[in-house]
């Protein structure tokens, strides 16, 4: 069975950053999936790209350049995506024995998928970053979200943190950003009992 790195945070807190980065940047080994657009795989209305070689599996559509006026990830996919995606895994789980399986967005990271993830071996990141940076990062991508919407996606956020044992990461500067990157990757890489000992640094926020 594959294992899942599911990363949520509120809008902005720059998960979709952090994706993009570890598939884009850098050259080499460094370099998890390039930017090849004729790789984008498709189950259904579900897109995805698999590294072979890292055995890692990417959901969701990501731009190789930055805020263009459009969402990555698995924002860019229907909003019926769910029973896709659940459906999916069901078949892949002998296929991609020993793959890691990277999604986030709002999408998908949610209630419904968390608890049908628990035969999975799993590890559930949840970025964050200040309120001046995360209103900074609004204003300058336009992004158009509303203040109603960003607080339903924030006390969403909050509720799964109560509810399911995460990782706290912060991510306000460039330098957070290539520390989350760099550890996104390691993770990918490890072994299982290298994944758990760190999965084993999740709490639950009470």
């Amino acid at each position: 069975m594959p294992r899942m790195i599911i990363i949520g945070g509120v809008p902005a807190c720059g998960k979709s950053a952090i994706l993009k980065a570890t598939k884009f940047v850098g050259t080499g080994k460094n370099t998890l999936v390039p930017y090849r657009p004729e790789k984008i795989r498709r189950f259904g209305t579900l897109h995805f790209e698999i590294n072979e070689k890292e055995k890692c599996i990417f959901f969701g559509l990501y731009d190789a350049k930055m805020f263009d006026g459009r969402f990555d990830g698995t924002d860019r996919l229907s909003l019926s995506i769910v029973p896709t995606f659940m459906w999916f895994l069901k078949q892949v789980r002998r296929k991609y024995k020993g793959y890691t399986l990277v999604i986030e967005g709002d999408r998908v990271v949610n209630k419904l998928i968390m608890d049908k993830l628990k035969k999975f071996r799993k590890l559930f990141i949840v970025f964050t970053a200040t309120k001046s940076k995360i209103a900074k990062r609004h204003k300058k991508r336009g992004d158009g979200q509303t203040e109603t919407y960003l607080k339903g996606r924030s006390t969403k956020v909050n509720n799964m943190c109560k509810d399911y044992p995460h990782v706290l990461l912060n991510n306000n500067t460039k330098k957070d950003l290539e520390s989350n990157t760099k550890l996104l990757r390691k993770l990918i890489r490890m072994d299982n009992k290298k994944f758990d000992k760190f999965a084993e640094k999740a709490v639950i926020v009470e």
